[in-house]
């Protein structure tokens, strides 16, 4: 089954971005200052294959985002908490003449954090940088 046929092309996804063999080097920053027998195959033979290499960058994230703490205090901004959940995947999979030589995948199987913001004074916090300054 092909790539299109399962929506993971650039085409039906847009959370796929499409790389030639440049955007793949500066990607992969450690290829120039590692010997050429050394590299992983698949990238030999992508970087052989110069003009004929492409290579699929494929990002997918859901995160939600959830208030939690009093109304009152976040609707004077005093103090504001949010929960962040959820998860993020990348991968990477480059192509040499149509066919896959090398797969990368990583990502956040979960996040869960809680980012708060405290203002003492409330809502004349920002205040005094909307003041006019008299000249000097």
């Amino acid at each position: 089954m092909s790539l299109q046929a399962q929506h993971i092309g650039p085409i039906t996804n847009p959370s796929v971005t499409v790389r030639n063999d440049t955007d793949l080097l500066q990607r992969l920053p450690a290829v120039p200052a590692v010997p050429s027998d050394q590299l992983e195959l698949g990238i030999r033979d992508c970087l052989s294959a110069a003009q004929r290499c492409t290579a699929y960058s494929i990002c997918f994230r859901q995160i939600q985002t959830r208030h939690i703490g009093s109304f009152w205090r976040d609707l004077f901004n005093l103090h504001r908490e949010v929960a962040i959940t959820g998860w993020t995947f990348s991968a990477l999979t480059v192509f040499a003449d149509d066919l896959v030589v090398y797969a990368l995948a990583g990502g956040q199987p979960r996040i869960d954090e809680k980012q708060t913001t405290r203002n003492p004074v409330g809502p004349l916090q920002g205040l005094g940088a909307a003041l006019p300054m008299p000249a000097p």
